[in-house]
């Protein structure tokens, strides 16, 4: 059961990693006009201040925090060194998601505050085709987006919609008002899916290039059952666009439609979607290996020049899988059995050699056995 700690504690650290990643955005919007030198350092200075008071409220709460050096931060001036120091050092810190999209998804203000810390701080949010850019329009938007993010980070689901509809009174077209609404709103029971849609449709439509907005309707359309639509806007996100902490999400996501895309026939889209599952997560060793298994497979259909490339990039998925997890047995039986399709022998037994040094669990034991007496 839940306490009102453990509930308070997540919180926390939800606001931390909000305020690290704004932290981290607030040089890049300088840089590129969306915010004056002033209002960086204003909201630097405020960000490094509620930063360090979270850090506290979390040490105070009897759990630490990845840091080596919470107790340096002692000191109530927000300009101080060791405020700043404790930040800067956090801000190297990804604290890692569970891989179960069902899970991530069912924490819908956790995924909003991890999220949202890169897009609600832009001097005039995201612009979209109506908008205007006039001084005093652009800060009431600022301010209510920061609104919005400071309500739902204090779990204010209702307040935060609020803020976000005021936005699209001034902004109908705003697209990120219009996608972080539909998707905290929906994930709140606050709108139907449908209902969600309606608004992520017009966030698309606004600002095509708005990878959030397309990630989120992919995400709606498939729980809706429509797994091709979904997979091509999911193609459609720039995969440099992607943030770092969105990776294991967007990937693990990838996969699945990937594995409908195969029910579907069209190996191709699940070619590309395992591809962004990589490019997403390149440490993802499942991605890797559905990858070198589907090429593989493709593989073995064809000759000559096609068939050198696709096992080539097999063999190479396979093989960033078996690096990344060299003492795990079960890449060894996927690579064993890949390599065994494709004619060779020699490298399936070292793979099934290897594998059997490392005491495999029972099922694993039993495949391998099973392939070795196919090898001879």
């Amino acid at each position: 059961m839940t306490t009102s700690t453990d509930e308070e504690l997540r919180r926390l650290h939800d606001e931390r990693d909000l305020l690290l990643q704004s932290l981290r955005d607030l040089d890049r919007e300088e840089a590129a006009g969306d915010l004056s030198p002033d209002d960086a350092d204003d909201l630097r200075t405020t960000y490094t201040a509620r930063a360090a008071e979270v850090l506290r409220a979390i040490d105070i709460h009897g759990r630490p925090v990845e840091p080596t050096k919470p107790e340096t931060a002692t000191d109530d001036d927000p300009d101080s060194p060791a405020a700043a120091d404790l930040v800067v050092e956090l801000a190297t810190v990804s604290p890692r998601r569970s891989p179960s999209r069902r899970l991530v998804w069912a924490l819908a203000v956790v995924a909003f505050v991890a999220l949202a810390g890169a897009f609600l701080l832009q001097a005039s949010g995201s612009r979209g085709a109506g908008d205007t850019s006039s001084g005093d329009i652009r800060q009431t938007t600022r301010d209510l987006l920061l609104e919005a993010r400071q309500a739902w980070t204090q779990g204010d689901i209702d307040a935060g919609l609020v803020a976000y509809d005021e936005v699209l009174a001034i902004a109908p077209t705003n697209a990120e008002a219009l996608t972080y609404s539909a998707w905290v709103g929906r994930n709140n029971d606050r709108f139907t899916d449908e209902e969600a849609l309606v608004r992520l449709d017009d966030a698309v439509a606004s600002d095509p290039a708005f990878g959030e907005a397309r990630i989120f309707r992919a995400i709606v359309l498939s729980d809706l059952g429509r797994t091709a639509d979904a997979a091509t806007d999911l193609l459609a996100v720039d995969p440099a666009e992607i943030p770092t902490f969105m990776g294991e999400t967007v990937g693990g996501f990838a996969m699945e439609l990937a594995a409908a895309s195969v029910v579907n026939g069209d190996v191709g889209q699940a070619a590309a979607l395992l591809d962004l599952a990589v490019v997403a997560q390149p440490t993802n060793v499942d991605a890797l290996l559905a990858k070198g298994e589907l090429l593989g497979t493709a593989a073995m259909s064809l000759t000559g020049e096609d068939r050198t490339l696709l096992e080539a990039r097999s063999r190479q998925s396979l093989d960033e899988a078996v690096a990344l997890a060299p003492t795990e047995p079960v890449p060894l039986l996927v690579r064993a059995t890949v390599l065994f399709n494709l004619g060779d022998i020699a490298g399936a037994t070292v793979d099934l050699d290897a594998l059997d040094a490392l005491s495999p669990d029972e099922a694993v034991a039993a495949e391998s056995a099973a392939l070795r007496a196919r090898l001879g």
